[in-house]
């Protein structure tokens, strides 16, 4: 509870293969998640963030807050509620690009059960690049997950948002029994790309 991992600046950076965060009000920023210390190459390990728990922030929507997660098989699975999501790149490259064998190799975000947490915003750097993923950029695929907020991403782009770097399934999945989603919305910035 109460934990700061990682911070905005290079020197606060850790380099992990995997993390798992277990409780409540932890903040994870600017940590390299299944990559190398290099940004660029694979570890090639399971998933690369495990949240179980609320009100825990994985990422930002200031300059060096975001995490890089790569290389893993599910990005990041969601255990919990009342967790934001924000500024991350999820399956690209630190430079923000796509790298053969870097992509997670199924979903960027998984959300197994949990509810209202956020992946973005309609603030300036709060959106994450989802991308390169090997099959969905963002499931819900359990009948325990609902009211989630999904806004302001690049899905499927590069960090530019300029150019192709697909997941290799659905950009969004959303499975029947998970119900009361918002993907996008009305506010200014909340659309995904």
């Amino acid at each position: 509870v109460d934990n700061i991992i990682g911070g905005s600046r290079p020197e606060d950076r850790n380099v992990f293969r995997s993390i798992s965060v277990y409780g409540n009000n932890n903040i994870l920023q600017g940590n390299y998640i299944g990559l190398k210390p290099d940004g660029l190459r694979s570890q090639e390990v399971g998933t690369g963030i495990y949240l179980y728990g609320s009100s825990n922030r994985i990422g930002g929507f200031n300059s060096g807050e975001g995490n890089v997660i790569s290389g893993c098989f599910d990005g990041i699975s969601v255990h919990g509620s009342d967790n934001v999501i924000q500024g991350n790149y999820i399956g690209l490259t630190a430079s923000g690009n796509y790298g053969k064998g870097v992509g997670n190799k199924y979903c960027g975000i998984e959300f197994n059960n949990g509810s209202n947490n956020i992946v973005g915003g309609t603030v300036n750097g709060a959106g994450n690049v989802i991308s390169g993923n090997g099959w969905a950029g963002v499931a819900m695929t359990s009948s325990g997950t609902s009211g989630q907020i999904i806004q302001g991403n690049f899905i499927g782009t590069d960090a530019s948002g300029k150019f192709p770097a697909g997941n290799g399934g659905p950009g969004v999945f959303i499975y029947a029994p998970s119900k009361n989603n918002v993907i996008g919305g009305h506010e200014e910035g909340s659309g995904n790309l």
